[in-house]
């Protein structure tokens, strides 16, 4: 990852519902990611993303569009849904592990618990296809998850203003990776997000830096932008 990496608008069915449209379980939805020149197909027959693997993330499918759209509209009861989806996927993961690492336990998952519901959250600002209430919802239930700071109002290095908030701390093995996000209140869509990962208190090379986003709905491909 480079400094100022920009990314464009990323959020892209190709047939795109409008407001008194709902996509149909079968139509397949295509999302784009233009950050580091990732592109992932997302099927909604079978709520899976098709991709190359990029930084751990708490979820690995995605359930189909209508069910998106159905997500709680309140910020408690969305958190309970999260939550409920983030154990599940600790349950498998750690499970998992196991066949690889006998001494892997889940409680190793369970200390970034609220990282992981933060995390989630956040992809629900950017990454995956819900109503304007649920990202409202989203964002609320982030400002509040433990561990999260709201650091205040800020402008992303593209000038625009945001409220930029700070999730919490991951600390493994010497690694130590901090991130935070500027939302556009307004939209209540990301425009930044911040890394700094370091080990043994040296930045990774290539993992640290700004990504900057504009987000919403459109018929066309992004343009990715170059690497470099």
């Amino acid at each position: 990852m480079n400094p100022g990496h920009h990314a464009q608008p990323f959020l892209v069915p190709r047939q795109t519902p409008g407001p008194n449209r709902q996509a149909a379980d079968d139509e397949t939805a295509e999302v784009f990611l233009a950050v580091l020149g990732k592109r992932e197909t997302f099927d909604s027959r079978r709520g899976e993303v098709r991709c190359r693997p990029s930084l751990p993330r708490p979820r690995t499918r995605r359930p189909p569009y209508s069910q998106l759209q159905a997500l709680p509209a309140e910020p408690e009861a969305l958190r309970a849904h999260v939550v409920a989806e983030v154990r599940a996927w600790i349950d498998e993961a750690a499970e998992e592990a196991k066949t690889t690492d006998p001494r892997a336990k889940k409680e190793d998952w369970l200390v970034n618990l609220d990282r992981y519901v933060a995390q989630s959250m956040t992809q629900l600002l950017y990454e995956n296809p819900v109503p304007f209430k649920v990202r409202s919802a989203a964002f609320q239930a982030l400002k509040t998850t433990k561990g999260v700071s709201d650091l205040g109002r800020v402008k992303d290095p593209l000038g625009r203003s945001g409220q930029k908030v700070a999730l919490p701390v991951s600390d493994r093995k010497n690694s130590v990776l901090k991130e935070q996000f500027i939302v556009d209140t307004r939209t209540m869509t990301l425009l930044a997000r911040y890394i700094d990962l370091r080990d043994g208190g040296k930045p990774v090379a290539g993992k640290s830096g700004v990504e900057t986003y504009k987000v919403g709905w459109t018929n066309d491909k992004p343009a990715v932008p170059a690497a470099g």
